[in-house]
This record gives C-alpha cells, sequence and structure tokens, in this order.
C-alpha cells in the first residue's frame, strides 16, 4: 500500500511497522528517541507536541491508558506491558491508570 498512510502497531501501542506515507504523517511520533516509538508513550511523556499532532488529545489519552489496561488484564504476566508502566514516573503512573493525561 503506497497510496494511503498504513502503519501496525501491538497491543502495548508499539509501532512495529509502517509505510513512507505513515512515516511524514506520524513524523512527530517518531521524533521521539526511544525504539519501538509508542503512541502511548507519546501521547503521555510529550503532550504538548502530542496535544497538537492528535485532535481530541484528551479522547486519545483516555483512550490510549484505557487500552493499556485491557492489554495489561488480558496478559498480566507480560514483562513488556508491566515494564512500560514501571518505567514511568510515579505521577504519570498514577494518570495512566486513571486514564486521564498530566498536564
Amino acid at each position: 500500500m503506497t497510496d494511503a498512510p498504513a502503519w501496525v502497531r501491538n497491543g502495548r501501542h508499539d509501532i512495529v511497522a509502517m509505510n513512507q506515507l505513515a512515516r511524514a504523517l506520524y513524523s512527530p511520533v517518531l521524533a521521539a528517541p526511544r525504539r519501538p516509538a509508542n503512541t502511548t508513550r507519546f501521547v503521555y511523556l510529550y503532550p504538548e507536541e502530542a496535544r497538537e499532532f492528535f485532535v481530541d488529545y484528551d479522547r486519545i489519552a483516555s483512550d490510549a491508558a484505557a487500552m493499556l489496561r485491557l492489554e495489561a488484564g488480558r496478559n498480566p504476566h507480560d514483562k513488556a506491558s508491566s515494564s512500560w508502566s514501571a518505567s514511568c514516573p510515579p505521577g504519570l503512573r498514577r494518570s495512566v491508570s486513571a486514564g486521564h493525561p498530566t498536564t
């Protein structure tokens, strides 16, 4: 597919594949240095940039937190899911678990 942005992510919102148009569209997400690029990490760790990128930032932040909780519940022994939360500062962890952005 080359005439529309296309990307694939896993349950933790890691971007695992994307075409050239998606790279251009998601360039703010890809600017974050940590890999794999992760849309939820972008929303919560770069809220100013995410507010510019997403039309409905508050809804995106709430939905992202809910989907992370869903993924953690689906597979509670997945170390990658739990390590995302554990690597966050305590205030951010509370924010994600409540489904609200920190700003």
